[in-house]
């Protein structure tokens, strides 16, 4: 768990057959990520605009996305963003 005075954080992690440290669970969310393709882990806290706002972004620099998968809360919204290889 990762915390400050107000929040915490709590990440569950796993290893797969090579020893890589993965994680597969966060605040409750679970998720199924590529291990070859980067990832962003984003906490916000509207995930409207957040979404926006980082498709603007790749699009920008002309990075794709391959997927994306989002907490279902509104407010502190967890979303997981994966790549195309950069």
């Amino acid at each position: 768990s990762l915390f400050n005075e107000k929040e915490s954080i709590e990440v569950v992690t796993y290893k797969n057959d090579i020893g890589k440290l993965l994680i597969s669970e966060i605040n409750g969310f679970n998720f199924n990520i590529s291990e070859n393709n980067p990832t962003i882990l984003v906490r916000n806290k509207n995930s409207c605009k957040f979404l926006a706002f980082i498709t603007s972004l790749c699009s920008d620099y002309e990075i794709n996305i391959i997927k994306i998968q989002s907490s279902p809360q509104k407010i502190n919204n967890i979303m997981v963003i994966e790549l195309d290889k950069l």
